[in-house]
């Protein structure tokens, strides 16, 4: 009988170191430091099964957020603190490029589907960025190949987001 109080008593203290460990989004904070894991898949329809990764749009990610030099990126969903997803509808006409950040565990469990997604998101872009707005303009002022070059609105996606979750300084 002492040995199975002894066994719970273990447990319960490492089930509560746990879950003190890994917050829940409403315990979750930003703050410098923390690691994030990129994420940018490419999709025709709102079914996130059918996903492609975008490593351009990731890298562009990435490399804003190596600029930025407030969160580290993070090798691993295993070592993030929070996840940044990046959908990029490439059927949309203007190319629309969406920002969620979720937790890993949400991100893990929620991956394939957008609505719960957005739902157990810490923070998501507002509105959808357009990368293909401009384009008759840039063909007009720079030549016919600006029509076909459309720069991704990523780092503008995690510039809002550095603006929008860490306080000016």
């Amino acid at each position: 009988m002492k040995r199975a109080i002894a066994v719970f008593a273990v447990s319960l203290v490492g089930f509560l170191a746990w879950a003190q460990e890994k917050p829940s989004a409403n315990q979750f904070r930003f703050s410098p430091e923390q690691s994030v894991y990129v994420v940018a898949v490419e999709t025709s329809s709102r079914e996130l099964s059918s996903t492609k990764a975008n490593l351009e749009i990731e890298r562009f990610a990435k490399d804003q957020f190596r600029k930025e030099r407030k969160f580290k990126i993070a090798p691993s969903l295993a070592l993030a603190d929070f996840v940044f997803f990046i959908l990029y509808d490439s059927d949309s006409r203007d190319m629309d490029e969406l920002a969620i950040v979720c937790l890993p565990s949400d991100y893990k469990e929620h991956g394939s589907d957008l609505d719960k997604l957005r739902t157990v998101a810490l923070w998501q872009s507002d509105s959808h960025f357009k990368r293909g707005r401009n384009a008759a303009l840039a063909g007009a002022t720079m030549g016919m190949s600006a029509i076909f070059h459309r720069p991704s609105v990523s780092k503008g996606l995690v510039k809002k987001f550095h603006k929008e979750v860490l306080p000016a300084r």
